[in-house]
């Protein structure tokens, strides 16, 4: 497998040599010593479930994501990062942050600033 990693290599624009093989190895999330960042449950209350995801594409039909829903993951994570997105949209890079690092779940905010960083890169 060594030997196929090293083989895994590409030049980049900046003329270093990149590993893709550690791209794709990224387990920040796993089970593995290298973890780095919790996980957050989605649903802390399992009776609200289906409400709270008719709830949700209501809201998305028509851009706003107000009101509570019965699972915090909702209010505290997916309202945020949703904010974020159509924020970045809009073009509004500053405030698309500001709400990306209202983000609750420290996966879900890291993945969201990621996104924003990729795409203002390219």
């Amino acid at each position: 497998m060594e030997k196929i990693r090293d083989r895994v290599r590409k030049t980049g624009k900046d003329g270093s040599v990149v590993n893709i093989i550690a791209h794709l190895t990224d387990d920040r999330y796993g089970n593995s010593s290298r973890r780095f960042c919790l996980t957050t449950p989605m649903f802390d209350k399992p009776q609200g479930i289906d409400d709270d995801v008719q709830k949700f594409f209501r809201q998305m039909s028509v851009g706003e994501y107000n009101g509570r829903f019965e699972n915090r993951w909702f209010n505290d994570t997916l309202r945020p990062m949703m904010t974020a997105h159509d924020l970045f949209r809009r073009k509004k890079l500053k405030d698309a942050i500001e709400y990306c690092d209202q983000i609750a779940a420290i996966d879900w905010r890291m993945a969201c600033g990621e996104w924003i960083q990729r795409r203002t890169q390219q």
